[in-house]
């Protein structure tokens, strides 16, 4: 017999295989896990926090639950500041070439 998993064990191995921030925030804003009880003034650079809490009581107050009553909030965390470096450079070889290409 074949091993079938189920959601939360699909679930885990896709937060386990991630290399993003998932969050899960009761509504005061606190997250689960280790981070049990803190808040994301605790976490991340003040702007930063008060970035993210703004977006979540935007979410929070706009939408209505379809299933039932909100409880809290979730969402991926992508960190793109590699990609923003990598995209940098090449922006400024290709004004570098373009410039040496003119000469």
């Amino acid at each position: 017999m074949a091993f079938i998993p189920n959601s939360a064990d699909i679930l885990l191995a896709v937060i386990e295989a991630t290399p993003d921030a998932i969050f899960v925030k009761d509504l005061a804003g606190r997250k689960a896990g280790e981070m049990v009880g803190k808040h994301d003034l605790e976490l991340y650079p003040d702007e930063t926090a008060r970035r993210f809490m703004a977006d979540d009581q935007a979410v929070l107050s706009g939408g209505g639950a379809t299933t039932g009553s909100i409880l809290g909030i979730y969402g991926i965390s992508h960190d793109i500041t590699e990609l923003r470096k990598a995209q940098d450079s090449l922006e400024q070889r290709c004004a570098a070439l373009f410039r040496a290409q003119k000469m």
